[in-house]
């Protein structure tokens, strides 16, 4: 159903019956709720589609919803779709924060910019938790920048796995 929803929305979209006022209105009614229906869900996904930047501070806290898992989904690739500097801004204090890092580290791998890998490479040294490593790690990997190195190669001497990332794959995909 959610897939058959995505595809009407997406045509809405292209034939421009479903735009930031719609957006507006759904997320202003929407996101005040304890939760989220599909039709909030649905707003939160065309903000990336229509690359709506001044929503990134409305998107940013449904990173915390995490019972809600579709709309972790669609806020996350909202987020990602929009490779912005102001999202990584956003999404770094929550990093090193066990209950969130795991889908704010999900975004910023995808966020490809300087300032997505440079906030990895400081918010490494601010944790000692060994999940959040592995995860910042793989990050970096995907990021494919010479910038990187040093981190990743002390990571593997220290030889310290929580083994939550398969690090054999990640290294010889």
């Amino acid at each position: 159903v959610f897939f058959t929803a995505k595809l009407i929305q997406d045509l809405l979209i292209r034939l421009g019956e479903y735009d930031e006022s719609e957006i507006k209105y759904i997320l202003r009614d929407e996101l005040i709720e304890d939760y989220v229906s599909m039709n909030g869900i649905l707003a939160v996904r065309a903000v990336g589609v229509l690359q709506l930047h001044e929503y990134v501070s409305k998107l940013v806290p449904l990173l915390q919803r995490n019972e809600e898992d579709i709309l972790l989904e669609e806020a996350c690739e909202a987020l990602i779709r929009l490779q912005s500097d102001e999202v990584v801004k956003m999404l770094e204090p929550y990093i090193v924060d066990p209950d969130y890092s795991i889908f704010t580290i999900a975004v910023l791998k995808e966020t490809k910019t300087a300032l997505a890998e440079k906030v990895f490479l400081e918010s490494y040294s601010k944790t000692d938790d060994v999940d959040i490593h592995e995860c910042i790690i793989e990050a970096l990997v995907t990021h494919f920048s010479e910038g990187t190195f040093d981190l990743i190669e002390q990571f593997l001497e220290r030889g310290e796995f929580s083994y939550m990332i398969e690090m054999d794959e990640l290294f010889y995909a």
